[in-house]
């Protein structure tokens, strides 16, 4: 050791070699982790008085010869001087060198003693590190985020967010006192952000189950097999439905892919709807959750950004929405397209093209603001994964719906009633969670309805009571391999564009 060196906050001592008959092991472990470096055998001890507290480690190699020699790591709790080191300890004092970051250089040295010697005891005291920040719960968590999305403002116009930020983290007795401002400017952008872009809807309440016959089985099978690599762009007047048989679609080829992924009480089938490509930006497109443009202004949008929403085969597709932001698609995502005419030719190629649907009267509690969903909801959610599954994996399609019309007796009209075939049971079970809390909440057994559209499971409609589905720790099945390419259906036409157009002879199908 240098005598220039005054002051040390740790040092190395090394020992004469010791014979192996001159200590036991047994008594050194005990003594050193304990701390008592004093009760130590001759030039092991460690006395350097009652004032100085230290831990100490103990190193230690056998040579050829039998004989141990020992290094001896003294970690002080204030710097000691060097010069009295020195008189108090006998054995050959070393400096440690940690380099510049000492917190690397202490952690190698670590290391180097804890695999250089045959014999050590590295000896630790493990406490929790004193915090200065208020340890905040998830109840006072979630009580602060909702207060800033239900107080805080929207914009920062004429300062309004700072000052608000300002103003409540310092005011005793607001939900946010104490938060940092940066948390809460950034939450506030977000918030701000969400009312711009598209966000996600699942709580919508039509499925394929609730579609007319015609349309059912004469479109929307024949282009289940391929809406891994097409889009679908449904065209006709307004008010005929295409934009709920979008998103019954939507949510449909949505609840599908959670369940293959085993996703299923990660997150609820949900899908996106906006107008405008610049909506899409909010977040990256994913297959779990399909995009719907909703009649958009085709003659606004660029050529290049509709062939690219519309070409959904690639593994990824950025797609310019303006000078300096991306919208993010990715392979295997659905992709549906409502127009109110029809566009350019280039984009025949890469969507199935469907004209004249009419609207389903179930849509109107929705519009009224009733959030329930029907009684039968889930059972019919599960006859739509069902078909999905049927015809994506298996490459079948399912029996025709059974159309029936009675008189009724007093007005003197007719009555028109559907009945759904049965499906083969996908062997995967969906999932009935609330928006709230996806994880916690187990789902419910579906509940038994009544009527022309009282189509459920295979098991049940065989007198078999479903079981009801719980969380797994593991995936529960085993997903059926999907098929890479489907094939081609004969009810397509095999053109470069595929434009589907009910035959004259379905109208009497239709309400």
């Amino acid at each position: 050791m240098r005598p220039s060196s005054t002051k040390l906050k740790s040092v190395v001592e090394r020992l004469n070699p010791l014979p192996s008959t001159a200590f036991d092991f047994d008594s050194l472990y005990s003594n050193v982790s304990r701390g008592r470096y004093d009760s130590l055998p001759n030039t092991l001890a460690a006395d350097l008085g009652p004032n100085i507290k230290f831990k100490m480690q103990l190193v230690g190699q056998q040579a050829e010869d039998g004989q141990w020699t020992f290094i001896k790591h003294y970690i002080f709790d204030a710097k000691m001087s060097a010069k009295l080191l020195q008189e108090r300890l006998d054995g050959e004092l070393f400096i440690i060198d940690y380099g510049k970051n000492f917190r690397a250089g202490l952690k190698g040295f670590q290391y180097l003693l804890e695999h250089v010697g045959q014999w050590s005891v590295m000896w630790f005291q493990v406490s929790v590190k004193d915090t200065k920040t208020k340890i905040k719960h998830k109840s006072d968590l979630d009580a602060g985020f909702s207060f800033i999305r239900t107080q805080g403002p929207r914009s920062n116009m004429q300062n309004r967010q700072t000052e608000w930020t300002e103003i409540e983290i310092h005011r005793e007795g607001s939900p946010i006192y104490g938060w940092s401002a940066g948390l809460v400017k950034e939450s506030l952008r977000g918030y701000a952000n969400s009312n711009v872009f598209a966000d996600r809807t699942s709580n919508f309440y039509v499925t394929l189950h609730d579609l007319s016959a015609w349309f059912l089985h004469d479109v929307i099978i024949p282009l289940l097999p391929t809406l891994k690599s097409k889009t679908v762009v449904f065209m006709g007047l307004a008010e005929k439905g295409k934009t709920p048989a979008a998103q019954a679609l939507a949510l449909a080829m949505s609840e599908y892919w959670l369940l293959v992924d085993n996703m299923a009480w990660d997150q609820r089938p949900a899908f996106r709807l906006c107008a405008s490509l610049d909506q899409l930006r909010g977040e990256p497109g994913v297959k779990h959750v399909p995009d719907i443009l909703d009649d958009p202004d085709c003659s606004q949008i660029p050529i290049s950004k509709l062939k690219a929403f519309l070409d959904s085969t690639l593994e990824e597709t950025f797609t310019v929405a303006s000078a300096t932001s991306l919208v993010r698609r990715m392979n295997r995502q659905k992709r549906t397209l409502c127009l109110a005419r029809p566009d350019k030719m280039a984009l025949l190629k890469r969507s199935h093209w469907v004209v004249n649907l009419r609207r389903k009267s179930i849509i109107a509690n929705m519009q009224a603001g009733i959030k329930d969903p029907p009684a039968d909801w889930l059972e019919k959610r599960q006859w739509s994964h069902d078909l999905v599954t049927m015809v994506l994996e298996k490459g079948m399609e399912p029996e025709r719906t059974t159309v029936c019309k009675t008189n009724l007796p007093f007005s003197g009209g007719r009555k028109r009633i559907e009945t759904k075939p049965d499906l083969p049971f996908s062997g995967r079970v969906v999932v009935d969670i609330g928006p709230d809390d996806l994880a916690s909440q187990l789902p419910q057994e579906p509940s038994e309805s009544s009527g022309a559209h009282a189509d459920v499971m295979p098991a049940l409609s065989a007198g078999v009571v479903a079981p009801v589905p719980e969380v797994p720790d593991t995936a529960p099945w085993t997903p059926v391999p999907v098929k890479t390419e489907p094939g081609i259906f004969s009810s397509l036409p095999r053109g470069s564009s595929d434009i589907i157009i009910p035959e004259v002879g379905h109208a009497d199908d239709e309400e």
